[in-house]
C-alpha cells in the first residue's frame, strides 16, 4: 500500500478528501491532528499523529516516511512547507514516490495583491530538479457540504449568512461588480485524487511537463448578484428585513470577510484537458439548498445544540 500524509483532515477540503481516501482502499493514511480535535477522528479508518504545524521535525521525519503528501490545511505556512518538502526529499532519496499535493486557492490571482511575486518559487524548482514531484491545485470559493469528520462549510458564504442574520439586511462591498470564480468542495476532492493517480502512472519528471498548477472551478459568481439573491431567500423566510442588499465600504465593520470584497477569476482548463476531471454540480443549481444547509448550521452554534 502506498502511503499518504494528510494535513487538515478535521478541515474542510481536508475532510472530504480523508472521507475519499479512506473509500479508494487503496492507501495507508496518516492524518496529523492537534490534540484538542483527537476525538472527532476516533471512528476514522486512518492512523493519527498528534501534533502542530509548528512540530517541524516531527512533520519533516513523517513525510520522510510518505510516498504522498497532502496539504490541505494552510497554503501561507513557509516553514511548514519546508518541513514537507525536505521530508518529501529524504522519501524520494529512500526510493519512496515523494509526490506532494498542495492546495492553495485563487487568492493567489485576486484583486488586490498581498505579496511578492516569485519568479520560480522554490517547491517548482524542486520538483523540476527531480526532488520531490509537486502539484498545487487553487479552487475559488469552495462550497457544499464536506465528508470530514468535523468541519462541513467553507467560510465565504457562512460569513455573508451570519453577517446578514446579525443586521437582518445583506450586506456588500463597494459596488459589487467584483467577481470570484466557485467549485464544489466534493469537485475539488475529485480533482486532487485525480492528479494523485496521473502523477504515479507518469513517467519521471522532466522540466515543467510535470508540474501542475490547475485552477479549479466550476462556473463564477457577481458579489452583487449573489447578494440579492441571498437576499430574496433570506427575506422569503423571515430573517432579514429588507430583501435588498446594503453596500457599504470594504473596510466598514459590516463588510464581509477578504474573499467577498477582491476579485478572483480562473478557468479549469488544463484539469479539464489533462485530467478528464469534469464538474458534477453547479451552484446555480443548488444555490438555495446550499443557504439551506448553512442556515441550519449558523442556528446551531447560535443555540449551542
Amino acid at each position: 500500500m502506498l502511503s499518504v500524509f494528510l494535513f487538515g483532515a478535521t478541515g474542510y477540503l481536508g475532510g472530504t478528501v480523508l472521507t475519499d481516501l479512506e473509500k479508494a482502499g487503496v492507501y495507508d493514511i496518516t492524518c496529523l491532528v492537534r490534540p484538542n480535535r483527537e476525538s472527532s477522528m476516533k471512528q476514522r479508518k486512518s492512523a493519527i499523529l498528534l501534533g502542530s504545524h509548528s512540530d517541524l521535525e516531527l512533520i519533516e521525519n513523517a513525510c520522510a516516511r510518505m510516498d504522498i503528501v497532502i496539504n490541505a490545511a494552510t497554503s501561507d505556512d513557509l516553514e511548514l512547507t519546508r518541513a514537507i518538502n525536505c521530508g518529501l526529499r529524504r522519501a524520494r532519496e529512500s526510493g519512496r514516490k515523494g509526490l506532494l499535493v498542495h492546495i492553495s486557492g485563487t487568492q493567489l490571482i485576486e484583486s488586490e495583491p498581498t505579496g511578492k511575486l516569485e519568479d520560480v518559487p522554490k517547491v517548482v524548482r524542486a520538483d523540476v530538479a527531480g526532488e520531490i514531484i509537486a502539484s498545487i491545485i487553487c479552487p475559488g470559493v469552495i462550497f457544499g457540504r464536506g465528508t470530514g469528520p468535523f468541519k462541513t462549510f467553507s467560510s465565504p458564504f457562512p460569513n455573508i449568512v451570519r453577517l446578514a442574520l446579525r443586521h437582518k439586511q445583506v450586506m456588500y462591498a463597494g459596488d459589487g461588480t467584483n467577481i470570484w470564480c466557485h467549485v464544489y468542495v466534493q469537485d475539488v476532492s475529485n480533482m486532487i485524487m485525480m492528479l494523485i493517480k496521473v502523477n504515479l502512472d507518469a513517467k519521471e519528471p522532466a522540466g515543467f511537463e510535470r508540474f501542475y498548477l490547475h485552477g479549479a472551478e466550476s462556473g463564477e459568481h457577481q458579489k452583487l448578484k449573489l447578494s440579492i439573491e441571498l437576499g430574496t431567500i433570506l427575506h422569503e423566510k423571515g430573517l432579514v428585513l429588507d430583501p435588498q442588499p446594503l453596500a457599504v465600504p470594504a473596510d466598514d465593520s459590516r463588510a464581509p470577510s477578504w474573499a467577498n470584497r477582491t476579485t478572483a477569476r480562473c478557468l479549469a482548463n488544463r484539469a479539464r484537458q489533462q485530467l478528464g476531471w469534469t464538474p458534477m454540480l453547479l451552484l446555480e443549481d443548488v444555490f438555495e439548498t446550499e443557504i439551506s444547509d448553512i442556515l441550519s448550521t449558523v442556528r446551531c452554534e447560535i443555540t449551542g445544540s
